[in-house]
């Protein structure tokens, strides 16, 4: 994840470089936070064992628009943590495999961030249907890869935490829609799946600002 993130900054900074950009390119940078959920497999718990797959998590992004339909984004995104908890005795099910906690006071968390790429299609209302009163709204699909970064941290009521990391490549997609509210202000309501060790949802909100 370290390596991508001079990525992450030149994909931010290219805006200011006017040379050798074409003039119907638009850049625009934005920030947002949100609700996560994710799928770990977990299913079947017993006694006092509980599961927490629901957090919230913020991103940053900028992208490009290449025309009025199509782009590019670039994100770096904290989705939040996972949490399964349980006591000796108390059993948990994780991909068909039935489990039981041998400590008190067991805990098992995953916190997840991950930088996307994603290509981005727009569809201007105004410019499809020809009714200028749609200008403000511009429904968007976008469809990439994410580098994700996964740390595990394990501890007892009777031991000190040790963490683990995972990391890998997969699909992201997603759907949403950008309200402009002023020339170069806009607000976007998304929703992303990501996909690693544990699918993900992340419902967002953003603010961008558009140069």
């Amino acid at each position: 994840m370290k390596k991508l993130l001079p990525i992450l900054l030149l994909f931010f900074c290219i805006g200011s470089a006017n040379a050798g950009i074409p003039e119907n390119f638009n850049f625009y940078l934005g920030a947002g936070y949100g609700l996560t959920k994710a799928d770990t497999g977990v299913t079947g718990l017993t006694g006092t064992a509980s599961l927490d797959e629901d957090d919230s998590g913020f991103k940053v992004f900028g992208g490009m628009k290449i025309n009025s339909f199509f782009g590019l984004e670039l994100s770096y995104a904290d989705l939040g943590s996972t949490e399964l908890t349980g006591n000796n005795g108390d059993g948990f099910t994780i991909d068909g495999t039935a489990l039981t906690f041998i400590v008190d006071g067991a805990k098992i968390e995953a916190e997840t961030t991950t930088i996307a790429l994603e290509g981005v299609i727009f569809l201007p209302l105004d410019k499809l249907s020809g009714n200028d009163s749609l200008k403000y709204f511009e429904p968007f699909f976008k469809l990439g890869v994410h580098f994700w970064d996964m740390e595990y941290t394990v501890a007892s009521a009777s031991t000190s935490a040790t963490t683990a990391d995972d990391d890998g490549v997969d699909a992201v997609f997603g759907a949403g829609i950008n309200i402009n509210i002023i020339e170069n202000l806009s607000v976007r309501a998304e929703w992303q799946r990501f996909m690693t060790d544990e699918e993900g949802d992340y419902f967002s909100g953003s603010v961008i600002f558009n140069f």
